[in-house]
């Protein structure tokens, strides 16, 4: 979208119903791609690049479906990608069953694709003592960092943890519902 140019890189699809991933197959040089899927299925596309990553788009394949993908240059931006945000319970680090299916897809995700750093980012609502809550806000983003680097087999350096207590809230801490979306931790991938 920055460019003009065609993208370039990988398409990685899984299908949603049966739970199995398709081979993938690279983009040609004119940007396309193309997969023989089964109809009434929902799949999830995710399409990866040297320079840009787009991280996922669901369809429901209801009849021969064709769709545009614009994304910004991920060179140009300079900025990391947020690719997923969890929840946590008030006053609380410990990880939720819920949320392993997910480290597990991070897992495999930088086992795939080692051109990609992970920064694991930990933040808190503004309720408490602040240094209280920074301390709390690394251990967030610890635990995660130390379940992902338990499951994966790839260089330390490439996941780091950081707390950043409420300095970063998503949404102002004026209500209850707010103050949950500000409980979370939040995976930035940059390009090595």
């Amino acid at each position: 979208s920055v460019s003009g140019n065609p993208l370039t890189g990988t398409v990685m699809i899984i299908d949603l119903d049966e739970n199995v991933e398709i081979a993938p197959k690279v983009i040609n040089e004119e940007g396309y791609f193309e997969f023989d899927l089964i109809k009434d299925r929902k799949y999830q596309v995710y399409i990866f690049g040297n320079s840009f990553l787009t991280i996922k788009k669901e369809i429901e394949l209801v009849s021969d479906t064709t769709f545009n993908i614009l994304t910004e240059n991920f060179n140009r931006s300079n900025k990391p990608i947020v690719f997923e945000s969890l929840k946590f319970s008030s006053n609380s680090y410990k990880l939720k069953k819920s949320i392993k299916p997910k480290l597990d897809y991070l897992v495999r995700f930088l086992e795939l694709y080692p051109q990609f750093d992970l920064v694991v980012e930990g933040h808190t609502d503004s309720d408490g003592d602040p240094n209280y809550n920074m301390q709390l806000s690394q251990q967030r983003a610890e635990i995660i960092a130390d379940y992902i680097m338990g499951a994966g087999s790839f260089d330390e350096d490439r996941v780091t943890a950081q707390g950043f207590c409420d300095s970063r809230p998503v949404v102002p801490n004026d209500t209850k519902d707010n103050k949950e979306k500000n409980r979370r931790v939040e995976f930035k991938l940059i390009l090595n």
